[in-house]
């Protein structure tokens, strides 16, 4: 019996969390390899092949090269037809890749080792990585600068953390300067402002965190880094932050600098979320640790992709760890190892864009197929949805192609789809003005993709689909009067709800009921709305407790809360509002109901819900991430 799963991808990108099992006896996995490339010539890119216990017999293996960002034969010398045999009782084989050294300055590339056609084992870990390091950039600086505040009374603390990277072979130290007070601003010079005496050695290709103690609360502190060479220096990196008294609702604040970010994803590993600096950030999860906030235990190494990602990321926990599947605004996919930061596999879309947020349907937790489905939306142009092979990026299938039945232009998918795991279905939702609600059965690799019941014509979705007892529900942005659209799951009938504003991503459902639950904006609201069915008329309320454009909200499952972040409340500044479900009023006790996170006005995000922890984490247009005990 397949598990019922109607909001997989979407809340697995909540954090809400899946868990399952998958065994193995005997196991045959591929490492990864990180080097540097040199300046001529060739550097042996040495994989593991392992075995996971000796075998009474022979076990085989195919291997062959494939291309990421480096391409063979210019950055590697491509093998098509290799073998690996491990004889009775070994369990270590290793294939090598020679990689072509050269004296570009230019970023850090990878490419691909996979396994196939494996006798006498099961296939766990099947592509490895080819991390071909730069060592040509002259002096390179510290990467991924940020702080993580976490005062205490009376003694506030910051602490920057950053990456050195693997070409800072030459460095011979860090320098840290700064300058205190409400309008600082950052060295420009590595003998400016106030020396930070810095622990340790320079260590390439490692994560630094180095904290700054005894601080005045609510004082700005503005940073630079440099790596000095010598009597020469780096780039500088610069960032700012505030040490805060930590003994209220908010237990860290995670600085980056940036101005945008995407919602958190609460992961197994850590706290995931990208910023519009291209970089995928993580943050540990456990309040009561000293390092709450920080990046992971090493090895984890910061990610940096190529271009922006804009949607909340999905993190799945599947065999060999936890998965993070973000898609770029410039059409790539990538799967990140949340425990270490490494890319496990890139593959390019052809539309060359792609703004939603990948779902999934993984046999580990029941499901009938692995796929990875995502979006394009390159405007003006054919879109299309894909499905990927979720542990080699590899494309099975799209849709619609000359063989479907089909064959017009797919507007923009800007949401995540939906996944149904008990009628293998997807639906999503397209920006057009012609068919934008859709449904595609899901099928084996030969035909993944397949045309379910007829799209519906429904313009202005610019969100994603939700799957809610049998019903697929999508909210439109034609503001002052958008509307809600519930339509069945089994054959495409639909009805609609007009509410006022323009709802905000996508509904929320309530699984204890008929009710969702959206946030629109202009007018601003928060509302709730009951399906009772064809017309739906229920309204259950309409609210505007003092906010001010409201985030796409968050239902607490099993209770009566409803967190939405606000960009002012009541006049008191940036906060995050808890909303009682029965009757949407603001919901005190056993504090007042919200917290404030900042006393000036600015865009908070979406917030995501940590049930093991009891923590909520929203991120503001600031570029701060902020981890918010449940209980306010």
């Amino acid at each position: 019996m397949r598990r019922t799963v109607g909001m997989s991808g979407l809340a697995l990108a909540l954090g809400l969390g899946m868990s399952g099992t998958l065994a193995h006896a005997q196991t045959i996995s591929i490492g990864d390899v990180r080097l540097l490339e040199g300046d001529g010539g060739t550097t042996a890119f040495n994989f593991d092949v392992t075995l996971s216990v000796p075998s009474g017999s022979t076990v085989s293996a195919s291997w062959a090269t494939a291309d990421g960002i480096a391409i063979g034969p210019g950055d590697y010398a491509p093998v098509v037809g290799g073998s690996v045999v491990f004889t009775p009782g070994n369990t270590l084989q290793t294939v090598t890749v020679d990689v072509n050294g050269d004296t570009t300055a230019e970023p850090d590339e990878f490419f691909y080792v996979d396994l196939s056609s494996v006798s006498g084992a099961t296939l766990v870990k099947s592509r490895g990585i080819g991390a071909i390091l730069d060592d040509d950039t002259m002096r390179p600086g510290v990467q991924a600068f940020s702080i993580v505040s976490d005062g205490v009374p009376g003694n506030g603390r910051n602490r920057l953390q950053w990456f050195v990277p693997a070409g800072a072979t030459g460095a011979t130290g860090v320098v840290v300067r700064y300058n205190e007070g409400p309008s600082c601003t950052s060295p420009t010079m590595p003998t400016g402002g106030v020396n930070l005496s810095v622990a340790g050695s320079v260590v390439p290709d490692e994560t630094h965190v180095e904290p700054h103690e005894f601080l005045t609360l609510d004082r700005q502190y503005c940073y630079s880094v440099w790596l000095a060479y010598g009597g020469m220096y780096s780039a500088r990196s610069e960032l700012s932050a505030r040490p805060f008294d930590s003994t209220g609702s908010v237990k860290w604040k995670y600085f980056t600098g940036m101005t945008a970010m995407a919602p958190p994803t609460v992961g197994v590993d850590a706290v995931v979320v990208p910023s519009n600096d291209k970089h995928i950030h993580a943050m540990r999860r456990d309040p009561a640790s000293l390092d709450a906030g920080t990046w992971p235990a090493m090895p984890w190494r910061p990610v940096l992709l190529e271009s922006p990602v804009q949607h909340r990321v999905p993190v799945v926990p599947l065999p060999g760890g936890g998965r993070a599947f973000v898609s770029t605004a410039n059409g790539w996919v990538h799967a990140v190892d949340t425990a270490s930061g490494n890319l496990l596999w890139s593959t390019p879309l052809p539309e060359a864009a792609a703004q939603g947020a990948p779902a999934g349907i993984f046999t580990a937790y029941g499901g009938a197929f692995d796929y990875i489905l995502v979006g394009t939306s390159a405007g003006g142009s054919f879109n299309r949805l894909y499905a990927l092979d979720p542990f080699t990026g590899v494309t099975i299938d799209s849709y619609p192609q000359v063989t479907d039945s089909y064959n017009g232009q797919m507007g923009a998918i800007l949401g995540m789809p939906s996944v149904d795991y008990a009628n293998l279905r997807v639906y999503f939702a397209t920006r057009a003005a012609g068919p934008t609600i859709w449904c595609l059965d899901l099928g084996p690799s030969s035909d993944a993709l397949q045309p379910g019941w007829t799209p519906k014509s429904t313009p202005d979705i610019d969100g994603s689909v939700v799957l809610h007892n049998g019903r697929v529900y999508a909210g439109t942005t034609n503001s002052p009067f958008a509307e809600v659209h519930s339509v069945s799951a089994a054959d495409g009938t639909s009805y609609l709800y007009f509410i006022g504003g323009a709802v905000q991503g996508f509904l929320f459902p309530d699984r204890r009921s008929n009710d969702l639950y959206a946030a629109a904006h202009n007018p601003d609201q928060v509302w709730a709305i009951t399906d009772t069915g064809p017309p739906m008329n229920a309204d259950k309320w309409a609210v505007e407790p003092a906010l001010n454009a409201p985030s796409v909200v968050l239902h607490h499952p099993g209770t009566d809360d409803i967190y939405v972040g606000v960009q002012d409340y009541m006049g008191l500044g940036a906060a995050v509002v808890k909303i009682d479900a029965g009757s949407g009023a603001v919901a005190p006790g056993p504090g007042p109901g919200f917290v404030v996170l900042e006393s000036t006005p600015q865009a908070i995000g979406a917030p995501s819900l940590d049930v093991g922890y009891g923590m909520l984490y929203v991120g503001s247009e600031a570029g701060v991430i902020y981890a918010v005990a449940l209980g306010f």
